[in-house]
């Protein structure tokens, strides 16, 4: 039982040490709320599971209740590891989406959040891991599916930057995002087809409230027409908000954009 738990436990440490260089030395930053890293970090570990330094205290906790003989120590990392899923699923991931946009989402579809990818090493892991009652539960290779949260506020994203873009008669860009408001539509319709509160399925509100909105915003980019692209913006403002209505979330009322938060990106067409 100990040499199975310094199995566990030395190469958690090495991993959590890795982990925490990288925080510091890549990301700009330390995994303490108030000092979060202000670059996005997909190396070393990172490039396997989403959360090394949260697994590697699993394990550690784990195998050090292994090498230390105490059943009180495996319930504790038990009770650990559903506390850091809860966190990591509810507060962490919802926040990095918000912060980093895109390329987080895009992370998440190809970086497993607990357990790596590589079969081998996820069956290593589920091994060394099967002592500690509760922590295969939270260390499954999940696919990762966005929050309706995260899709809506990458949808209100996009909705701003459309308008500027097409103000700015930026039509490439508008074309763009455009497409990327389809996307997350869509998504909401694959992740979210129902949902808590709404007396009509979203897979059918939302292609009720928004396909003729889109169409119209391609007419009017395929034309670089800026009347015509602003009634068709104002259709899917209205379309959101209609399905907010019908879907028993009448508080949540979009608009156009009256200011530009994005001071990083230049929506004039390049020249």
């Amino acid at each position: 039982m100990e040499l199975l738990g310094l199995l566990i436990l030395a190469p958690a440490v090495l991993v959590h040490v890795w982990s925490f260089a990288l925080f510091l030395f890549r990301g700009r930053g330390t995994p303490l709320p108030f000092a979060p890293p202000t670059q996005f970090v997909t190396q070393g570990p990172y490039r396997y599971s989403r959360n090394p330094m949260a697994l590697s205290v699993i394990c550690g906790a784990a195998g050090l209740s292994l090498y230390l003989r105490s059943p009180l120590g495996l319930v504790v990392s038990a009770g650990l590891a559903l506390t850091l899923h809860l966190w990591v699923t509810r507060i962490e991931e919802p926040g990095l989406v918000r912060r980093f946009g895109e390329p987080y989402v895009g992370y998440c579809r190809r970086v497993p959040r607990w357990l790596p990818g590589t079969p081998a090493i996820a069956v290593v892991v589920s091994l060394l891991l099967s002592p500690l009652p509760g922590c295969q539960s939270a260390s499954r290779d999940e696919s990762y599916a966005p929050g309706l949260g995260e899709i809506m506020s990458l949808t209100q994203m996009r909705h701003l930057k459309l308008w500027f873009a097409g103000r700015a008669d930026n039509w490439a860009l508008a074309a763009y995002e455009t497409d990327e408001l389809e996307e997350g539509f869509s998504d909401v319709v694959r992740f979210h087809p129902t949902h808590e509160g709404s007396p009509t399925p979203l897979s059918r509100l939302v292609p009720e409230f928004t396909a003729g909105p889109i169409e119209a915003l391609r007419s009017a980019i395929e034309h670089r027409d800026p009347v015509e692209f602003t009634a068709a913006y104002d259709s899917l403002t209205r379309g959101c908000n209609g399905c907010h209505r019908a879907a028993a979330f009448s508080f949540n009322v979009v608009e156009r954009p009256s200011a530009n938060p994005y001071s990083n990106q230049r929506f004039q067409p390049p020249r």
